[in-house]
């Protein structure tokens, strides 16, 4: 099933397009979730994240951090490339509370010209403030490495496991890069 997409109902019973890799990452962001008050930050520059332990505001657009509530909306953003993204779709799953306590969460909601779906996304923003320590707001960080979906719940995993992970994963996929590119050029 790996590259097909299937059509499930969203938590407000409208159709989300899911491939089976964040299928798969919204199911285990559900369980990690369960009885647990928590916001979600799916993005694809997870490493970066762990390695400065902050979470920046957008140099352009809207000058603010998202957060959703809903574990397929974090899965689908993380899993959207991004330049120099390194490879991994991760999600990171912030205890609500503490959030709260420490920063503004504002309730948003995109207007409906900007996509029929946006309006059930469940958001929450905070705006014009870099998040630091991530860590110390952090409930787990998951992320999905071929196709295995994988938590850490323990601050010293993050940076044992995470880093040398998305490091490693990079590497592969530069390789499979510079291959691709070896099978396409003609021999000399």
């Amino acid at each position: 099933m790996s590259g097909e997409q299937e059509e499930i109902e969203s938590p407000h019973n409208k159709p989300f397009l899911f491939d089976g890799g964040e299928r798969k990452l919204a199911a285990h962001l559900r369980q990690v979730a369960r009885g647990k008050s928590v916001l979600f930050h799916g993005t694809s520059l997870g490493s970066l994240i762990v390695r400065t332990d902050t979470l920046l505001v957008p140099s352009s657009g809207d000058p603010s951090i998202s957060f959703t509530r809903s574990p397929e909306w974090a899965a689908h953003f993380a899993g959207l490339p991004k330049t120099d993204d390194d490879g991994l779709a991760t999600v990171f799953v912030f205890e609500r509370e503490a959030l709260r306590y420490n920063y503004r969460l504002e309730l948003h909601q995109d207007s409906i010209e900007e996509g029929a779906h946006n309006k059930f996304e469940m958001e929450e923003r905070v705006y014009e403030r870099d998040i630091r320590p991530v860590s110390k707001l952090l409930h787990a960080i998951t992320f999905s490495v071929h196709s295995r979906v994988i938590t850490l719940t323990q601050p010293a995993d993050v940076r044992t496991i995470y880093l040398p992970t998305a490091r490693a994963f990079k590497e592969v996929r530069q390789q499979e890069i510079r291959e691709a590119l070896d099978r396409l050029s003609p021999t000399r």
